[in-house]
């Protein structure tokens, strides 16, 4: 039962972070606004401390998200353990 819960646990907080993460990064990609950028457009940029892997995407422009940034978003997101993506699931 122990090894059910942390793995409960541990999907809660994945769920929890993906949340948070598209609930702050408008507010985010405001703040950061870099000089020369087109306005309305939304960047993330992440280093993953167990792959190694970088991410530096523009997921949005205005109120058009683009749908091959969120899927590559989306595998940059996925259990780096087993590989499976939020979208296989």
């Amino acid at each position: 039962m122990l090894a059910s819960s942390r793995k409960n646990s541990k999907s809660g907080l994945w769920h929890f972070s993906f949340i948070c993460l598209f609930l702050l990064a408008p507010l985010l990609g405001h703040a950061k606004a870099e000089p020369g950028s087109p306005a309305g457009e939304y960047r993330l940029r992440f280093y993953h401390t167990h792959t190694g892997e970088r991410l530096d995407i523009v997921y949005r422009r205005g109120d058009q998200y683009i749908p091959g940034a969120v899927d590559e978003l989306d595998h940059y997101l996925r259990d780096h353990r087993t590989g499976v993506c939020k979208a296989q699931r």
